[in-house]
């Protein structure tokens, strides 16, 4: 039997350098425009991939709303004397936008113990946010006197008493409420727009 030798490389011989190939200028526009499309394609696919994440997150937090919804109605019947179940249906319902329900509940809620401060929070809240300033300077204020420590009334009073043109008190509740919660974003904005 006869063994084939094999022979060693030679380690200074080098191979040759690949051919380069050459494409016509129309087969290469032609791989850009692909490639372009292709990346369009992607783009289009990631967003709608993005949108759908959305609408399925949004969808799941709607339902969330309307169970809680639901089982606030129930508690609200089952416990018609208790303020907590009109003030928790009352922020739900203001929560889904159904403001005349919510200001119903919020103030049964407040009728029922005066002395919530959450539940005058709440209602003062809204009634700002309905542009009814004097009754929402009304319930913020107590709402204030209630639970001095908390930073949100501090700030809707200040938004409410700039709206009633009465820049000192609207500064001095805006500067408590930074204080009492430095890390209060909007508060911090809103007294810088006041101090400008």
């Amino acid at each position: 039997r006869a063994m084939t030798e094999i022979e060693p490389k030679d380690p200074q011989a080098q191979e040759p350098p690949p051919a380069e190939v050459t494409l016509p200028s129309a087969v290469v526009d032609d791989l850009r425009k692909k490639a372009r499309e292709r990346d369009e394609y992607l783009n289009d696919l990631k967003r709608v991939q993005a949108e759908f994440a959305n609408f399925q997150k949004r969808n799941r937090q709607e339902r969330e709303g309307w169970t809680q919804l639901a089982i606030g109605n129930v508690v609200r019947d089952l416990l018609p004397h208790s303020w907590y179940s009109h003030y928790c249906l009352g922020t739900l319902l203001k929560e889904q936008r159904q403001y005349v329900q919510a200001r119903e509940c919020l103030e049964r809620a407040v009728a029922l113990r005066p002395g919530s401060g959450e539940a005058r929070l709440e209602l003062g809240a809204l009634l700002a946010s309905e542009k009814q300033w004097a009754a929402a300077r009304r319930e913020l204020e107590l709402a204030r006197q209630l639970n001095p420590e908390e930073p949100r009334a501090a700030f809707f009073l200040g938004e409410v008493l700039a709206k009633l043109n009465r820049p000192v008190e609207s500064l001095a509740n805006l500067r408590a409420a930074v204080q009492l919660k430095p890390d209060y974003l909007e508060a911090r904005y809103r007294l810088a727009e006041h101090l400008a």
